[in-house]
């Protein structure tokens, strides 16, 4: 028996909530209404994916985005933000708090629909 400590999760429960959202559609209506200004090649997370960690980070317990860098290999967040089985992980915490600041804030600030979406 081999002891790994990035496949060892305390936020499993969190698979639930995905579970419900994706039947809900919660964070698909959400995310449409992120505007997306990145253009190029070296995009690696989908706002879709950041919305999604940063979301079921604030769930799990985590106030802030001081946590991300840790939750970038846990597999729990990996899985329900989409990024399993992809390199690289989750978001890092500058990733994170870049997403939370500018895309989100802005977003959320220039639509009138955001609340609604919400709701």
């Amino acid at each position: 028996m081999r002891f790994v400590g990035a496949q060892v999760t305390s936020d499993a429960g969190l698979l639930a909530s995905r579970e419900l959202d994706e039947q809900l559609g919660l964070m698909e209506l959400a995310s449409e209404k992120l505007w997306d200004p990145r253009s190029g090649a070296n995009i690696q997370h989908s706002l879709k994916g950041l919305l999604g960690q940063s979301v079921y980070a604030r769930i799990a317990g985590y106030e802030d985005t001081n946590d991300a860098d840790h939750l970038q290999s846990d597999p729990t967040i990996r899985a329900v933000v989409g990024r399993l089985d992809e390199p690289g992980g989750a978001a890092s915490r500058s990733e994170m708090g870049r997403f939370e600041t500018e895309y989100l804030l802005a977003s959320w600030m220039s639509s009138s629909d955001m609340m609604e979406a919400l709701l």
